[in-house]
Order: C-alpha cells, then sequence, then structure tokens
C-alpha cells in the first residue's frame, strides 16, 4: 500500500490504521514498511517509525511538480535534512530511498516526471547540453519545443547516488539499507558490501 502526500487532515486517521496494521501483521508474519518525506508534513516520523519495522525515507523532491524548477535532491540538502531526520529515528530501522529520475518543467505551465532515461534521450532530441550544477551537484538541461514553450529539466542518476552514498551519516551512521527510486517504484538494493566506497560498475548495475 502506498499513500502519496497525506494531507493534514488524514494524517492521524492513517497514523491509527497503521498502528492497527502493526498489531495485526505479527500473526500474519508480515513485514512492515512505511514511507516517509524528507519534507516535514506534521507527522511525527518517529511515531510513524513505531507503527512499522523499518521507514524508508524518500530522499528527493527538494523541487517537484508542485514547485518551482530546481535540483531534485542538492547534496547540501541531502546530507542537511538526513542529519536532521536521524535524530528522530533509529538507524537500525531506517532505509535511505535514493532517486534516480527528474522533472520536466514547462515555463509558465505544466510540470511531468521523467525517468532518467527519459530526460538523457529527451535532452538528445532536442539537442541540449546536459550541465553539471556545482552548487547542488544535480544535472540539468534547458531546451525550446517547436511549439516555442521553453523546458527547464532536473534530474538523478548513478553520479548523485554515488555522492549521496559517501556522506558519514551514512556510511557509518548505522543506517540498515540503501533504497533506489527507479520507474516510479522502489526497489531495495545492496551495496553496504562496497560501502564507503561504491564502484561504479556496481551502482552501473541499478542506476
Amino acid at each position: 500500500m502506498d499513500f502519496e502526500e497525506p494531507t493534514r487532515e488524514i494524517q492521524p486517521n492513517l497514523l491509527r490504521f497503521m498502528q492497527e496494521l502493526h498489531a495485526a501483521f505479527p500473526a500474519a508474519r508480515l513485514g512492515r514498511r512505511a514511507g516517509g518525506s524528507f519534507r516535514r508534513r506534521g507527522m511525527e516520523l518517529s511515531r510513524i517509525r513505531a507503527a512499522t519495522d523499518y521507514l524508508m525515507l524518500m530522499a528527493y523532491d527538494e523541487h517537484w511538480a508542485g514547485k518551482t524548477a530546481g535540483s531534485v535532491a542538492s547534496q547540501d540538502w541531502f546530507e542537511g535534512t538526513l542529519a536532521n531526520r536521524m535524530h528522530e529515528l533509529t538507524p537500525a530501522k531506517t532505509i535511505i530511498a535514493l532517486g534516480n529520475y527528474g522533472y520536466d518543467w514547462t515555463e509558465g505551465g505544466s510540470v511531468k516526471e521523467v525517468s532518467f532515461q527519459e530526460a538523457v534521450i529527451d535532452a538528445k532530441d532536442s539537442e541540449a547540453q546536459i550541465e553539471w550544477d556545482a552548487g547542488s551537484r544535480n544535472p540539468h538541461y534547458e531546451y525550446d519545443e517547436q511549439d516555442e514553450s521553453h523546458h527547464a529539466v532536473w534530474f538523478l542518476d548513478g553520479v548523485t547516488a554515488f555522492n549521496q552514498m559517501r556522506p558519514p551519516v551514512v556510511t557509518t551512521g548505522g543506517i540498515c539499507s540503501v533504497a533506489a527510486r527507479l520507474g516510479g517504484s522502489i526497489h531495495l538494493v545492496n551495496l553496504w558490501h562496497e560501502a564507503p566506497n561504491p564502484p561504479v560498475e556496481a551502482l552501473r548495475k541499478i542506476f
């Protein structure tokens, strides 16, 4: 079950539902895992964690479909937010979900989510130059469509995942595992045997 962006009004009922599942699942021998946004939404992550076996922190969407164009998960934002979140969570019961996708913002218009592959293909088709933003350490590019609409694309890839796996809060903080958001779904991956310096080849198999 996946509840996306619960509003403040339904959060108490959602938490109560998770607590009831927590009480019912032991007998069924089912694992309980919940996702928690990096961006605080009013519900305390510690209370979600208490109703689950593991809490998966979705470490992306610094800028998203409801916001202006920008980095999906800048390095400083990732490290700072993760450090703050771990003050209220149990590292051994926390999974970090990294992104491998992006957003295509149409200037003055709509926003659509794009996979890494779509972002790269669109850049090639539009003859746009993918640039590396030194401040956020996220790739991005801009292009113009035939209808003269201007687009800004920011995305995450294997390089951003490599950088995000290197901070001490990840490598030596006792975090349970790392997951990857690929194609709209989240996959658990096991790279801890490669930490603190996961090789590029290992990341290429996943991203």
